[in-house]
């Protein structure tokens, strides 16, 4: 899968082809992220490459949830 848990979040990086492909598939996750009702924190940085960074904030911690998240991100930006 390829998330590593760092500062209790789940942390990945992609690289894609370019900040049109980023937004593009940014705005598949949306779709997703709004019926999980789950978002995540992200940052688009070098014009090609964007972070994620989950956790669930009501818990405070790590959940199920940031997981499943973390799939279906996977399914977009992989």
């Amino acid at each position: 899968m390829g998330w590593v848990e760092k500062n209790d979040k789940l942390v990945k990086t992609f690289e894609m082809e370019s900040f049109s492909d980023i937004i593009n598939r940014l705005n598949a996750l949306a779709e997703v992220a709004n019926e999980m009702n789950h978002h995540p924190d992200f940052e688009v940085f070098g014009y090609k490459q964007i972070k994620f960074a989950l956790r669930t904030h009501d818990a405070n911690s790590i959940t199920d949830t940031d997981y499943q998240l973390a799939k279906e991100i996977d399914a977009i930006f992989e």
